[in-house]
């Protein structure tokens, strides 16, 4: 299924649809990073994107749940440390 502009979401734009629709070919061998993820990085859509603020955890997260949410995520995903504990030797 491609996107075209009129199918998108209201508020995307062109260069995230090309960025969906290159990461939903049909073909393997078409989609966006089967030559690796500097061509992902170097798409249009994420030109101005800081990878290396990301992968030094400086950037804020574009979401952050309400404390009032009741969600604790050591419920859903144990530290590698409780994962060695409970696994079998």
């Amino acid at each position: 299924m491609i996107l075209k502009k009129a199918d998108g979401p209201e508020l995307w734009q062109l260069e995230a649809i090309d960025f969906i629709n290159k990461c939903i070919s049909r073909k393997p061998e078409s989609r966006l990073g089967i030559n690796g993820t500097p061509e992902v990085k170097s798409h249009v859509w994420l030109k101005d994107f800081e990878f290396k603020k990301l992968l030094k955890h400086e950037m804020p997260p574009p979401f952050v749940p309400n404390s009032r949410d009741h969600f604790n995520s050591k419920d859903f995903f144990p530290s590698p440390d409780e994962i060695r504990m409970n696994t079998p030797l």
